[in-house]
């Protein structure tokens, strides 16, 4: 706290021979980039020190050592998560008119993929093509309201009526007005259908066909995630790396090489 205040101190000054509004931002900041270090290495020898103590005849760092890297792919996987687009997607649940939800996942190196979180080890697909059946519409008018009518319907003779020749009653009719206060609602509504996304396996080669069921604003949403994507330079690496996963997977399934060996060569080829 001693050299805090002293740091403040000079600083307060030499700002009186400071003219210039950004030197002295620029110094005051510089003066806290500073403490922020210190600070950071004060905490980071601590936690050294602490690491190297034991606890009933165990290394606390050891103990501790799978919590920092737990800790450390959460920091990665969520950095990395942010750097992929993702398109949520209803598809219709089985017997049920109910609507389900996936997440499409597309990586820094245009790879599809689905999962509702940031995984590199789901299968990686390229975009191979959309179907899409149309949206229906229907429309419904309701009418509100009522009509409001004023006067009399006539007149009677006081003690009998008199009729006339055709039975009519004879008197005096007075006039009726009516007025109509209604309002009429058109209301559109629109009927999604089912779609269809292809997906390529950059494995095998394999097609994974996606259904999905969606309304034109959905669909419209579906081919500007899909827009623009070209495998033929942007992934030209890409595609060699995919011969290579394609000959690995049969040494795999030829039990030549084991699993964690495929998969240490899949992350290395996929840049992952």
């Amino acid at each position: 706290m001693a050299q805090i205040l002293a740091h403040f101190l000079s600083l307060l000054t030499i700002s009186a021979t400071i003219k210039s509004k950004t030197e002295l931002r620029g110094r005051i900041m510089g003066l806290f980039d500073k403490m922020k270090d210190k600070a950071t290495k004060a905490v980071m020898d601590q936690v050294d020190n602490l690491k190297s103590k034991d606890v009933g005849g165990k290394n606390i760092g050891a103990m501790i050592k799978p919590l920092e890297t737990a800790a450390a792919n959460a920091i990665n996987n969520h950095s990395e998560d942010k750097k992929e687009q993702k398109l949520t997607l209803p598809v219709k649940k089985s017997f049920s008119k109910q609507l389900d939800f996936i997440t499409l996942r597309r990586d820094t190196n245009y790879y599809f993929y689905i999962s509702n979180k940031y995984d590199t080890d789901a299968p990686k697909f390229k975009f191979e093509r959309f179907e899409w059946n149309g949206s229906s519409f229907t429309q419904e008018t309701i009418t509100k309201g009522e009509i409001k009518t004023k006067g009399r319907m006539g007149q009677s003779l006081v003690g009998a009526a008199l009729l006339g020749p055709t039975g009519a009653v004879i008197g005096g009719s007075g006039k009726r007005k009516s007025k109509v206060d209604t309002k009429s609602t058109t209301t559109t509504h629109e009927s999604g259908s089912e779609g269809k996304l292809y997906l390529r396996s950059i494995v095998d080669e394999s097609i994974k066909e996606v259904k999905v069921f969606l309304n034109a604003a959905q669909a419209a949403n579906v081919e500007r995630f899909i827009a623009n994507i070209d495998y033929t330079e942007a992934t030209q690496t890409g595609e060699s790396a995919t011969d290579q996963l394609i000959e690995l997977k049969k040494l795999l399934d030829m039990d030549i090489i084991t699993q964690e060996e495929f998969d240490a060569k899949k992350k290395e080829l996929l840049g992952l």
